[in-house]
């Protein structure tokens, strides 16, 4: 039975240096291998405390206080600030503000932010995403209670709710087009009715500013061209020939391509 028991031990050390040597992505198993899969084993370090390993080198002893500390209760994640950068403002004939701003969309101090989603009010797009994480339990009881009022959003159209942790009042929840290149006229027709409902929205509740996202250009699948040019020309006709409320637009953007491709379009003066 020793001897069987030896055995056994042998092979937990073996394989125990093997794990070590393949974490350190080592070619062969050393003494000091040997040394570190003892000093991980409670049992085995208790058994061969003693025993010197030749070669194998020290392990270094740090005082406890020197240690990082370990919470004594979960963690929660902590989300890194953006800190807001203005990339590029025009100003409408008709006196309007256009701005492409990178910011958390959630610490904009606007009337209103716009949340693409679907017939559902799915929330797992990434402003919706976003303003479930800030808006905690009192946003996902605004949510429930929207899908309970409406069976479900029309397509093209809008809902809007209040907003929760966010610094917006208010959140326009739209149910947009999804990209297809076979029927692509129709898809930018649809997204061009999508933005106009939500200004008409704005509109008719007297918000003077809102902030929205490219939408369409996300996990709807537009090209970022196109849908740059479809949003920001709804956008700039609708200022031009409506009488409307809002005097402050704000798009959020990050990547270079959608922000190279809304500087293009307001800059346009056709």
């Amino acid at each position: 039975m020793g001897f069987q028991a030896g055995r056994l031990q042998n092979s937990e050390v073996a394989d125990l240096a093997g794990r070590v040597i393949k974490s350190c992505k080592l070619k062969t198993v050393t003494p000091r291998s040997i040394m570190l899969a003892v000093h991980q084993d409670d049992e085995l370090f208790k058994m061969m405390s003693k025993v010197t390993f030749p070669f194998s080198g020290v392990m270094p002893s740090i005082l406890p206080s020197l240690l990082p500390k370990k919470s004594s209760g979960p963690t929660t994640p902590t989300v890194k600030r953006i800190k807001p950068k203005n990339i590029h403002t025009i100003n409408m004939p008709t006196g309007q503000s256009l701005k492409i701003v990178q910011t958390d969309i959630v610490e904009l101090y606007v009337d209103a932010v716009v949340n693409p989603t679907n017939r559902t009010l799915y929330m797992g797009g990434m402003v919706g995403t976003r303003l479930m994480e800030v808006g905690g339990a009192e946003f996902a009881k605004i949510m429930q209670d929207a899908r309970t009022e409406i069976s479900h959003l029309q397509k093209n159209d809008c809902f809007i709710t209040k907003g929760s942790g966010t610094k917006a009042k208010h959140i326009i929840h739209t149910n947009g087009p999804v990209w297809d290149g076979n029927r692509s006229d129709e898809c930018v027709s649809d997204l061009r009715e999508t933005v106009d409902k939500c200004l008409a929205a704005a509109d008719n509740k007297g918000f003077t500013s809102i902030a929205l996202p490219s939408i369409g250009s996300g996990k709807a699948n537009f090209p970022k061209a196109l849908a740059a040019e479809a949003i920001v020309q709804t956008i700039k006709t609708h200022l031009i020939r409506n009488k409307t409320s809002l005097k402050d637009v704000r798009f959020v953007l990050f990547d270079k391509g959608s922000i190279d491709a809304y500087i293009y379009e307001l800059n346009r003066t056709t």
